[in-house]
C-alpha cells in the first residue's frame, strides 16, 4: 500500500494548523492591565492611607441588644475629634442584606451607635470616618449571636 499521500496530507494539516494557531495568537491583543488601572491604584492607595490614619485610634465594634456600637479612643493625645462615623456591613453569604449605617454619637457612653436589625451570623464591616487629617477606614468582622 502507498501511504505516502496519507502521511503528506497529515503533515500538511499539522503544519497549517500550527501556522494558524501562531497567527491567531500573535494577532490577539492581550492586555495585562485594565483600562482604569491607575484610577484603581490611586483608590487602593487612598484606602491604605485611610487605614494608616485610623491607627491613631483604638476601635472596638460590638453588637448588644440590637444596637451596633463603635467605641473609639485616641491612642495618643492630641488626636482630632471624629466628625462622622459610617459603618458598612456586608454579609458574605447574602449580599442582599448589606447595610450602610450612619452612627450617632452619645456623650454619656462615649460611643457611636445605631439600631440595626441583624440576622445572626458572621458580618464583615468597614468603619469609615473623617477627621481633620482626612478619611479613616477600619475593616473587621463581627459575629452576631
Amino acid at each position: 500500500m502507498n501511504y505516502k499521500w496519507l502521511v503528506f496530507s497529515l503533515l500538511f494539516f499539522v503544519v497549517v494548523f500550527h501556522i494558524g494557531v501562531v497567527f491567531i495568537v500573535k494577532n490577539k491583543n492581550y492586555e495585562l492591565t485594565s483600562a482604569d488601572y491607575y484610577a484603581k491604584e490611586l483608590k487602593y492607595e487612598e484606602n491604605i492611607q485611610a487605614m494608616r490614619r485610623a491607627d491613631a485610634y483604638s476601635w472596638q465594634v460590638s453588637w448588644q441588644a440590637g444596637q451596633l456600637e463603635v467605641q473609639v479612643e485616641a491612642k495618643q493625645a492630641p488626636v482630632p475629634a471624629l466628625q462622622t462615623v459610617v459603618l458598612e456591613l456586608t454579609r458574605p453569604n447574602a449580599s442582599s442584606e448589606d447595610q450602610r449605617l450612619n452612627l450617632t454619637y452619645s456623650a454619656e457612653t462615649n460611643r457611636w451607635s445605631a439600631a440595626a436589625p441583624l440576622r445572626s451570623g458572621a458580618w464583615n464591616y468597614v468603619v469609615s470616618s473623617q477627621d481633620e487629617r482626612g478619611s479613616l477606614q477600619v475593616p473587621g468582622r463581627i459575629n452576631v449571636p
